[in-house]
């Protein structure tokens, strides 16, 4: 039984270490930015970031129990053992819970540590402590939640990816379409009274939903079918590939040397971030609406609504923007190529009488101008919801928030910077999911050199350039070459994919690192 759990563990091993050691150095970035005259910035952000890296990991490492069986086509293996459906399932559950435990040990870690330092800013302090006790109490009511859903959407799904960001995005729709049968009533007139502050929910009701959750996904796992022909004597090769139950029409030969053919095909594999970007689209449309149209209507004073609707707009429309501005870039330059590893198709993908070059480009066309676009269009997005909520119409507004939601000025430089990293990574990664988690490692990476060098040569105050500098700061316009340099990588990486071996990456660490202290020095 220890030698599976083990083996259940080191499968989720890189991701566990990775979300881990984000979440202690959130906490510690608090601890040792405590003399920096922006301080308040740096706790702020340590506090948020440490939910949003929770969430996510959590999540991620819930999804990834049975979605990486999927991905790496082991399941009809695991299945195909002498034990049975319940004791396998009983262990994986063990294994998840034995992580996400410590991985709430780490994140209590930062908000303990956050609210240590939270006493040098006395007027932060009423909020860092209501997220330190929101953190400790509902933790591991959080994780319950998670690990009972998220497997059983994997489950159904059969792959990671998708039910990956299905799953972390499910909650904010559901939200969102709530408030849009709300508003939309309130507009025909109907008088609703709704405490959205004050609706904890019983916590019998979290439990009795996990446990059903929990029955649902066992009944699952045990209708699953294992493919004829297979003894849980025999064991994985590498050459070992199942085919996909997917359309394999648009990789036949009879769309083989039509770039326009292939252009769809890459196309229909990016059909994750094209469905991100018609949400949040459609988020920014209702807190458009919310502000523009709902607001200044009068019966919103007597629903006692009007207080929450400048906070809620703001939130969907910070959420749009930005997903599109840096979630939707990474999406493609990861679904470029790890898709095809997820579906199982990359060996028809590679047979396709077209060079390497073409094919490479073809690829980069298609994950760059829908990554470029949302990142234009959510420029335009945030400029029209800024200049409405300037405008004196929006008599709702406080002088706060108008401060809050002012003109920004957009850059291009930090989209462009993470779709070439995620590019980069899906040449080598195995899947989407793994390609992400590279991605943001170099790019955290990348951020932190180039800030410390320009901050140790230049002897220059960055306030929060380890974030947000990317996005105002006009010299890192000079991190183009380094896009080009990951460009380059991953035409490289796909190149001699066949023969791809882990020497490849020593020239490219060198390389990379010459150019940050290139970059640095300008």
């Amino acid at each position: 039984m220890f030698v599976r759990l083990w083996k259940e563990m080191r499968q989720l091993g890189p991701t566990f270490l990775v979300v881990n050691l984000i979440l202690l150095a959130l906490g510690l970035f608090s601890h040792f930015t405590i003399e920096n005259p922006n301080h308040e910035a740096y706790l702020l952000f340590s506090a948020w970031g440490l939910w949003v890296v929770f969430v996510i990991g959590v999540s991620l490492l819930s999804v990834l129990l049975y979605g990486n069986e999927f991905s790496f086509n082991t399941l009809d293996f695991l299945l195909a053992q002498g034990i049975s459906r319940k004791r396998i399932w009983t262990e994986k559950i063990l294994a998840l819970w034995v992580l996400l435990t410590a991985t709430y040990v780490s994140f209590s870690i930062g908000i303990w540590i956050i609210d240590d330092r939270a006493e040098f800013v006395p007027r932060l302090l009423a909020d860092m402590n209501e997220l330190v006790r929101a953190g400790f109490i509902g933790g591991p009511f959080l994780i319950f939640a998670i690990s009972a859903a998220a497997p059983l959407l994997a489950l159904y799904l059969r792959q990671t990816h998708t039910a990956f960001w299905l799953f972390v995005f499910s909650p904010a729709l559901i939200y969102i379409g709530a408030l849009v049968i709300y508003v939309f009533l309130v507009i025909l007139g109907l008088r609703i009274s709704i405490e959205f502050t004050h609706f904890p929910g019983p916590l019998i009701l979290v439990f009795l939903s996990g446990f059903a959750l929990f029955r649902w996904s066992f009944r699952r796992f045990e209708r699953l079918e294992i493919r004829p022909g297979i003894s849980g004597s025999e064991t994985i090769s590498k050459e070992w590939v199942i085919l996909p139950k997917v359309s394999m029409d648009i990789l036949l030969p009879n769309s083989a040397g039509s770039s326009p053919r292939l252009f769809a095909k890459e196309m229909r594999l990016q059909r994750v971030g094209f469905v991100l970007a018609t949400l949040m689209v459609f988020a920014w449309g209702v807190s458009y609406a919310m502000v523009k149209v709902v607001l200044p209507d009068a019966i919103w004073e007597e629903s006692g609504f009007i207080n929450s609707i400048p906070e809620l707009a703001i939130v969907l429309k910070v959420i749009s923007v930005n997903a599109l501005l840096f979630a939707l870039p990474m999406i493609f330059g990861c679904d470029a190529f790890a898709q095809e590893r997820n579906l199982g198709v990359e060996p028809w993908a590679l047979s396709q009488p077209k060079s390497r070059l073409s094919q490479w480009s073809i690829k980069f066309e298609a994950a760059m101008i829908p990554a470029l676009v949302g990142a234009i269009v959510a420029t335009i997005m945030s400029d029209t919801w800024n200049h409405m909520v300037l405008s004196p119409q929006a008599t709702g507004l406080d002088d706060g928030l108008r401060a809050v939601m002012g003109p920004h000025e957009w850059n291009l430089w930090t989209p462009l910077l993470l779709f070439s990293i995620c590019f980069y990574t899906s040449s080598f990664a195995r899947g989407s999911i793994q390609a992400f988690l590279y991605a943001l490692g170099i790019f955290v990476a990348t951020v932190y050199m180039v800030t410390v060098g320009r901050y140790s040569l230049h002897s220059i105050d960055i306030p929060l350039r380890a974030i947000e500098g990317l996005l105002d700061y006009p010299g890192f316009g000079f991190l183009f070459p380094v896009c080009l340099l990951f460009l380059l990588f991953s035409y490289s990486n796909f190149r001699a994919r066949q023969d791809f071996t882990s020497s490849h990456f020593v020239p490219q660490v060198v390389a990379w690192v010459i150019a940050i202290g290139c970059f640095s020095m300008a």
